[in-house]
């Protein structure tokens, strides 16, 4: 079995190679050999983003900046034949080896510390031991995650819902990207897809791996899609840490079509909103869980939920989606008989206890069910103006919306088969009645539009 790293013992043996190498780029500084040179820039409109909210501000003057920088060539060279060589670098590979580290941040860790010394920019040596005894410790890192969001607006510039997440509206620096100069004519060859967003929230968090950060965001989304009814979706994110893994910074996603529903959130939301996140992201499923044995049908529920909202096409594929959700939440018992009837009904008696009309709920689920079968059979639909079939979808989708919030909230102390026999029950018994309210009393964030 191999014993952890020595993080006292590799403390001192990063200090000692981080102290070589900057010894080293001031001896070469010293004697004319440091091969830095001027990059120029233009700096210019991300012609990849496209803000859906306001898109004449992208319309700003393209301009130039320029820096100097150290060309990897000669920099691999210097760390091949300076730090690579010398014992204090063989001295930090050996306290790795022995506890089966990743050698291969120790020359990252040397080409920071020796970039950063020979431009007198970024972090400090004891920063960048400290990033590095995180990495071999497997310690926790704090990563900046930003989430580039369709499906909200704001109705300020900032909505800062805790110390670690904020939604805002872009600035100019957000939509601007500096290109070489030699590189202008190239860049963005293809014209690739932009990414449409409404708006960006601004993220941190403590984790030991990427995929910590790559879950955090799926239930993000997943909790700002049942905050309130909207298409809410991460356009793009990005993450990165002080880290000498490859891994430590990453970009996902682009592209993304126009929502179908959106949303306005203001600081008045905040408290609610924060109150929402604090208890809902812990209970939800994520398609960054390692897969469980069986299917789990939140997340299958969930998963038509959003397809509800997302998904192109005909607004009637919209519906059968709302539809498919309804059905992995209240079916679960599997009856072989009256799907539509046994669906209603448990709809009904859950969705009561928060306030809707239970005479609504019924005329929604059959209109529903009419337009779901003769979209997925491929029938001559039923004559409904496009209005018309926004506004059932809408409906629908809010039963959708919480239904999916109240299962989890309810699954905390309570089985799945338990819930669906006291909805049958609570249609012909007080005392189950009774029961029902008493555990729907418990969920909060649930309410009629």
């Amino acid at each position: 079995m191999t014993a952890p790293v020595d993080a006292q013992k590799l403390q001192g043996a990063l200090r000692a190679l981080g102290e070589h190498v900057i010894a080293c780029v001031r001896a070469f500084r010293a004697s004319g050999r440091l091969a830095i040179r001027r990059q120029q820039y233009v700096v210019r409109p991300d012609f990849t983003l496209w803000y859906s909210v306001d898109p004449t501000v992208l319309n700003f003057e393209i301009g130039t900046a320029e820096e100097d920088v150290w060309d990897w060539k000669d920099l691999e060279a210097f760390l091949a034949n300076h730090i690579a060589t010398h014992p204090a670098h063989a001295n930090v590979i050996q306290i790795l080896q022995d506890s089966a580290g990743d050698v291969n941040l120790v020359r990252r860790f040397a080409s920071r510390v020796a970039y950063d010394a020979a431009l007198n920019s970024g972090p400090e040596l004891d920063q960048h031991i400290a990033a590095m005894l995180r990495d071999a410790t497997g310690s926790p890192h704090k990563y900046h995650v930003r989430v580039w969001l369709t499906g909200i607006t704001l109705s300020e510039g900032v909505v800062q819902v805790s110390d670690s997440l904020s939604l805002r509206r872009p600035t100019r620096e957000d939509l601007q990207e500096r290109v070489r100069v030699e590189d202008v004519q190239s860049a963005h060859a293809g014209l690739p897809g932009r990414v449409f967003f409404s708006c960006i929230a601004d993220c941190e968090i403590s984790a030991r791996q990427p995929a910590e950060c790559q879950r955090f965001v799926d239930r993000l989304i997943t909790t700002l899609r049942l905050f309130r009814l909207g298409s809410v979706s991460a356009a793009r994110y990005d993450y990165r840490a002080e880290s000498f893994s490859l891994f430590a910074s990453a970009s996902f996603g682009g592209g993304q079509r126009a929502p179908r529903l959106a949303y306005t959130l203001s600081p008045d939301d905040r408290p609610r909103l924060l109150s929402a996140l604090r208890v809902l992201m812990p209970l939800l499923p994520s398609i960054y869980d390692v897969p469980e044995a069986k299917p789990n049908f939140l997340s299958t529920a969930l998963d038509w939920y959003s397809q509800s909202l997302l998904a192109g096409g005909p607004v009637e594929g919209t519906v059968a989606w709302a539809v498919a959700c309804l059905e992995a939440l209240f079916l679960g018992d599997n009856p072989g008989t009256e799907l539509s009837y046994r669906l209603a009904h448990r709809v009904i008696a859950l969705l009561r206890c928060f306030g809707w009309a239970p005479l609504e709920i019924r005329n929604v689920l059959r209109a529903a069910y009419d337009v779901r079968s003769r979209h997925v059979h491929g029938a001559v639909p039923k004559k409904l103006s496009q209005e018309e079939l926004g506004t059932l979808h809408r409906n629908l989708a809010e039963y959708a919306r919480a239904s999916c919030l109240v299962w989890p909230q309810i699954l905390l102390d309570k089985r799945r088969n338990d819930l669906l026999a006291t909805l049958e029950e609570s249609l012909i018994d007080d005392a189950a009645r009774l029961r029902l309210q008493q555990w729907c009393n418990k969920v909060d964030f649930v309410r009629t539009p």
